[in-house]
């Protein structure tokens, strides 16, 4: 009888502790997609141009901010305007360039390189890629609110923090932990949806997304460096 009841226990505490398991990250990953729009929706995104106002605690007012950015390929423009302040830079390939709007330099090596990372890591093309299901990236879940995202040689890619709704409120990139804090969504272009503004947790600085335009087939990025004043 004492076996018996030690049998009926262990089947039981199985049960229950199957019943309490985690559910994995996959399903995570395609609740993140759903909060942000649907997997249709993100894997038809072929690049962005987002015009957004940058509010820098070193600067006295506001400044235009607009990135057009190809994700099949680093082909990527930024251009910072506002009161006295110019700044424009592009990254094309292997080589870039920086302007202040009176003339321009190109890119030095290490800076080229991280031009490239933030490329590689930029939180949309990070959801394109994912919504295509790309085979190079590995998804992982950490307790109790992270999803990791890794390449293919373990080296972290991104991570997001989300709500109960699975919504993305924190995203960071590469080995940092500090990342960027997220506003609520909005809806946005061809389905999907995307961070009203963001800010870093200090905040130091903060961004209002004023405009999102999607690409679904080939990218228009003006990479030409500039000769003369713009």
């Amino acid at each position: 009888m004492r076996y018996a009841a030690t049998v009926v226990l262990t089947a039981t505490l199985g049960i229950t502790g199957a019943a309490q398991a985690p559910p994995p990250a996959s399903t995570h990953l395609e609740s993140l997609l759903a909060a942000m729009g649907g997997r249709d929706a993100w894997a038809r995104v072929t690049g962005m141009r987002i015009l957004a106002t940058h509010h820098d605690a070193n600067l006295p007012v506001p400044f235009e901010n607009v990135i057009v950015n190809d994700f099949g390929q680093p082909q990527v423009r930024i251009e910072a305007r506002g009161q006295g302040y110019v700044r424009l830079r592009a990254l094309s390939g292997t080589a870039g360039w920086r302007s202040d709007g009176q003339s321009s330099t190109p890119l030095e090596p290490d800076r080229v390189r991280d031009e490239q990372r933030w490329w590689e890591a930029n939180v949309y093309r990070t959801l394109a890629r994912l919504a295509r299901g790309d085979a190079s990236l590995r998804v992982e879940w950490m307790a109790p609110d992270r999803l990791v995202i890794s390449r293919d040689d373990g080296t972290r890619l991104n991570w997001f923090r989300l709500n109960a709704r699975h919504e993305p409120v924190a995203f960071g990139t590469w080995d940092s932990d500090v990342g960027t804090i997220f506003g609520p969504l909005a809806n946005g272009p061809a389905g999907i949806r995307y961070p009203k503004w963001g800010a870093s947790p200090d905040g130091r600085w903060r961004y209002e997304v004023d405009r999102v335009t999607t690409f679904a087939g080939a990218v228009n990025v003006d990479v030409t460096q500039p000769t003369a004043s713009r």
